[in-house]
């Protein structure tokens, strides 16, 4: 990527400023306050946004400190870019009111989404964690040796994590832990809903056992009634039948023998007859007995069938009821879904985990290489090799000696520093070569090795945009026999 033109329409102290850059080397200079600085920040947000952001820190944000001094009601700027053999128009405005980016290929015309990825596609998809830790630097000048130290082992920390464009190893394993926590809390939650729901359905199968028991007992009770007790109505028209043919019989007796027995027999006709009505009485109020008996017994079998159904349907219930308990509690001994994924969860920790110590013991040969070739280039060959042990203990191979960065002067260990950069660079930013941003970064440079740095960075292939408050950058470029384009801030200076 080459950057070709910069119009800073408002940002910070900048105001209506059009800039052209070239290939190669871009000497941007200025003194204190004429906004070096500012423009490394507007090259920044132009590439990666510039977000505000929320609370207390909101005040002290980079969205803050590069406000518009004047004509507040427009805060971006336009770039032109070469990308891929095209040209490319991004045009940016960060203000709160109608913020949003405009990207279009000027070679033919397409217009593209910065929103939709194009844009970070065009940066060979370098995020700005990298772009930051990379091949972006800024002032180092008011760093102390022991910070400057740290932040390398830092910096080889975050690279040691992955080696690809974007991914933070310490940012996965939070979001990891994070999602555990999600599912740890949903499963405890599932099982307080499981075993809630269970409770309610042993409740209702004891109901229903209960219920069946007492329809079974109505039933037994009910096999119990039946028609005895009821008059015998065919032994009493016996009886009756019997009286009316000993009438007869007395009175056929008398007729034979001139006897006069008809008294006799009419008495006992008498008698029949009245045994006969208190028979037929009797006999009505034992049918009707008999009628209700019946209407009983009816009733009861009607009872019975409508229990003997309730029963069934209780039957029914009780066995889902048992299979739905069998579900839910296999469902619980088994828990397969957010038991898996919490598995998954504790193999992806682990896997990340133990990836991330293996790259911690060796940040990966090309890296050493690249970064011993860049350190042994602008060192004048006085330091050959770099060795980085697991804890990011850094041990230089010198020409007559093996020694630790804290041996070293400040200026050497800022070489070092740059030489990690530059190296993690070329290789983060394969797919498309970025340009360098180098922000006032050799002020602890002697003559010699700045004007070997500034040699190992004319032939890097990179676009270069060096920043600088002095003038011996310019001199040594010179001396080099170098070709660079200088643009100068003075006219900014307030």
């Amino acid at each position: 990527m080459i950057i070709r033109e910069l119009y800073v329409k408002n940002f910070g102290k900048m105001n209506e400023r059009s800039l052209s850059l070239k290939d190669g080397v871009n000497l941007i200079t200025g003194g204190n306050e004429s906004g070096k600085t500012t423009l490394h920040a507007f090259l920044h947000a132009m590439f990666y946004g510039l977000r505000r952001q929320r609370g207390r820190a909101a005040a002290r944000d980079r969205y803050s400190r590069y406000l518009p001094w004047r004509n507040g009601g427009y805060y971006g700027g336009r770039m032109l870019f070469e990308s891929g053999g095209k040209i490319f128009r991004l045009d940016r405005d960060f203000s709160r009111e109608h913020p949003g980016a405009e990207l279009v290929c000027v070679t033919d015309g397409e217009r593209l989404s910065v929103e939709q990825g194009d844009l970070q596609m065009l940066l060979g998809n370098v995020g700005e964690a990298v772009f930051e830790n990379t091949v972006s630097i800024g002032q180092l000048k008011t760093v102390p040796k022991e910070i400057l130290l740290s932040a390398l082992r830092s910096y080889m920390a975050s690279y040691g994590e992955s080696q690809a464009a974007g991914v933070d190893a310490q940012d996965a394993l939070g979001r990891l832990s994070s999602l555990k926590k999600d599912l740890e809390k949903q499963s405890r939650k599932e099982q307080k809903e499981t075993q809630a729901r269970a409770e309610k359905l042993e409740d209702r199968c004891e109901y229903i056992r209960r219920e069946m028991l007492r329809l079974q007992g109505e039933d037994l009770e009910d096999g119990k009634d039946g028609l005895g007790g009821l008059p015998s109505g065919k032994k009493r028209w016996k009886i009756l039948l019997a009286l009316l043919a000993a009438a007869m019989a007395l009175a056929l007796a008398g007729a034979g023998t001139g006897k006069l027995l008809w008294p006799a027999a009419a008495g006992i006709l008498l008698i029949g007859l009245l045994a006969a009505g208190g028979l037929l009485q009797r006999l009505r109020r034992a049918k009707k007995e008999l009628n209700r008996l019946h209407r009983q017994q009816q009733k009861q079998r009607w009872e019975k069938e409508r229990r003997r159904q309730i029963l069934e349907e209780k039957e029914r219930e009780l066995k889902n009821l048992q299979d739905e308990l069998e579900e839910l509690q296999a469902a619980a001994d088994g828990r397969n879904s957010l038991k898996m994924e919490i598995q998954a969860v504790d193999l992806a920790v682990r896997t990340i985990s133990e990836l991330t110590w293996k790259k911690h013991s060796f940040l990966g040969a090309d890296l050493k290489r690249k970064m011993s070739v860049i350190l042994q280039q602008i060192t004048g060959g006085k330091y050959t090799g770099i060795h980085i042990g697991e804890n990011f203990q850094i041990g230089i191979d010198a020409l007559d000696a093996y020694v630790e960065p804290e041996q070293l002067s400040r200026g050497t260990v800022e070489q070092i520093y740059f030489a990690f950069r530059m190296a993690a660079g070329e290789i983060l930013c394969q797919e498309e070569p970025l340009p360098f941003l180098l922000d006032d970064v050799f002020v602890m440079y002697d003559d010699r090795r700045l004007k070997q740095t500034l040699a190992w960075l004319a032939n890097c292939g990179h676009q270069i945009l060096l920043f600088t408050c002095h003038t011996r950058e310019e001199r040594l470029l010179k001396e080099l026999g170098v070709s660079y384009h200088k643009i100068s801030l003075e006219e900014e200076t307030c």
